[in-house]
Parts: structure tokens; sequence; C-alpha cells
């Protein structure tokens, strides 16, 4: 086994991962021997165990980074070929995580973490006594590999802490948005049903005005004009109880596009008067009236069906709310 050692005159408490004891060197300190097979698979071994445990370690702190990144630096030296003189700092957003006893030296190799194609910090690991010569300086390469990969578990890791934070710095705003949303809706609801009842306290106002003051007039002019002047103020009373009825109300409200005018022939139409009747009271000629039927029809749904006007008119009060 002698001739498997990494150097010569071995004393003292330092251990490579062989399990062989061993020390600086004392003469050419460049000087190494190819690593036995034996030897590799151990290290193998180590790599493979350092990796589960710094898994383990993210899984287990996934909500406390600190603690997460204490442990994994604290894991890290048992993996490489001499852990005794192994040191690891890792700085990360101008915080630094180190395991016991650190202090750096001129002996070390470093992995940048980089999550998000954006450079956070570094992992740096240290030998704190010269030894010799390997694939990387005293470094082997499968300590490279190692190195490496649990940087590029930490980019991983601080990803994946970015993305939860802006999910629930998301879902905050939408809560907020929402509760927002819903006030607006609430003193709009408010404002709605204040116009409402104001609209029926008018509504009631001028039922009770037609009724008590200029129904009672028109009632006593009745019985005063000539026989032939009687049907203009029977008209005039119809027209008052249009008004106060809820039939232009909903009527306008139903199909916004109809005019003053074509409203108050849809309320002739739907009491049966004629085309030529409709025509003398509003003294024009029945070809106009013709046109106005149409364009009503049109902007009612009616046209290239076989719906009478006059019936669907006197349907479409106690068919809407």
């Amino acid at each position: 086994m002698s001739e498997n050692r990494s150097i010569l005159n071995p004393v003292g408490g330092s251990f490579d991962w062989t399990g062989e004891a061993v020390n600086p060197p004392i003469v050419n300190p460049t000087c190494s021997k190819p690593m036995t097979a034996e030897a590799s698979l151990r290290g193998r071994i180590k790599v493979l165990d350092c990796l589960l445990k710094v898994s383990r370690a993210i899984e287990r702190n996934h909500s406390d980074l600190p603690a997460m990144l204490n442990e994994v630096v604290g894991l890290m030296p048992a993996a490489w070929q001499y852990p005794d003189l192994c040191r690891v700092r890792l700085v990360l957003d101008d915080q630094e995580y180190r395991s016991p006893a650190f202090r750096a030296s001129i002996w070390k190799q470093t992995a940048d973490v980089v999550p998000s194609k954006q450079r956070r910090g570094a992992i740096e690991v240290y030998y704190i006594r010269q030894m010799p010569d390997r694939d990387e300086g005293p470094f082997l390469r499968e300590e490279r590999c190692l190195l490496d990969n649990v940087a590029e578990q930490l980019a991983q890791v601080l990803d994946r802490l970015q993305t939860e934070a802006k999910l629930r710095s998301t879902i905050k705003e939408l809560q907020m948005e929402r509760a927002a949303l819903q006030q607006s809706n609430a003193v709009l609801h408010g404002a709605v049903d204040r116009v409402t009842a104001e609209k029926k306290a008018t509504q009631e106002a001028i039922v009770t005005n037609v009724d008590k003051v200029l129904m009672p007039v028109l009632h006593a002019l009745e019985q005063q004009v000539p026989v032939d002047q009687k049907k203009y103020v029977s008209l005039l009373e119809e027209n008052l109880e249009e008004i106060t009825s809820p039939f232009v109300d909903k009527l306008s409200r139903a199909f916004m596009s109809l005019t003053a005018v074509e409203i108050r022939i849809c309320q002739m139409i739907r009491d049966d008067l004629t085309t030529k009747r409709i025509a003398e009271i509003r003294h024009v000629s029945p070809a106009t009236v013709a046109r106005q039927r149409e364009r009503i029809r049109h902007k009612l749904g009616l046209t290239g069906t076989d719906t009478n006007l006059a019936t669907y008119l006197r349907t479409f009060l106690a068919d809407r709310p």
C-alpha cells in the first residue's frame, strides 16, 4: 500500500479518501502518483453521497434559505480528497456562509452561482495547506464536477424561490384588485339602487300630479268644448295616461334606437289606430306613417316575420319584467 500514497513521510492526523494518513510534502510538493481503482471508487462514492445529502438538505430546508446554505457548506468538505484540510465558503448577495473553522488560502477552486443568467455569488473550496498537484491544482476532476453540480443545484433553488416570490406577489396583487373591485361593485350597486329609488319616486310624483291636477282640468274642459273637438281632449287624456304608464319607459329602455315619434306611433298602433287615423292625428300623409311602421318593425326585429305589430306591442308589456 505504501506505493499508493500521494506523498512521503506521513505524519499528523489528516487523511485522504483512501483512508491513509497524509501531511504536506517535504520534498517536491508537485509530485503525485496515480490513484488506484479502489481509491477512485471510494472517491466516486463520496461524491454521490455528498450530492444525495445536499439534495436532502435542499428539500428539508426549502423554505429557509439561510439554514439550507449553512447545511450545504457544512456537508461539502467531507467529499473532497483531504476533508480535514478542506474549507468551504458560499458568498451570495453579499452574505457569507462558511464551513466550520473556515479560513481562506491561495489553494482554492470556485464555481459561480448563476440563477436566471445573473451571477449572484460563488462557492469557494479551499485547502488550508499546500497539497500535491492533481487535475486542477490540488483538486481532482471529480471534485470540480461536484462543485459545479452543487452550484447548479443552488442556482435552481434560487430560481424556484424567485418564481415562488413573484407568484405570491401576483396572487396578493390579484387579491387586492379583487377586493377593490368588490368594493367598487358595492358602491355601484348602491348608486344604482339610489337612482332606481329616485326614479320611482319621480314617476310616482308625476302620476300623482296628473291624477290630481291635470285630469280634473281636462274633464272640466271636455264638458265645455264643442262635440267635434271632444276627441282631441280624449286623445290628450289618453296620452297623459300613457305617460304615467310603464309602457313607454320599458319600450324605450328595451329598444333605445326608437325615437320619440316612433314610440308615440307604437302607442297608437298598440291601441289599434289605423295608418290613416294616425296620419290624421299627426298631420302627415299615410305613406309617411307606413314608412315609419316599417322602420319600427325593423328596429323591433320583426322584419321578414309574420308577427302582427299591434299584437306584439300589446303583449310587450306583459312579457317584460
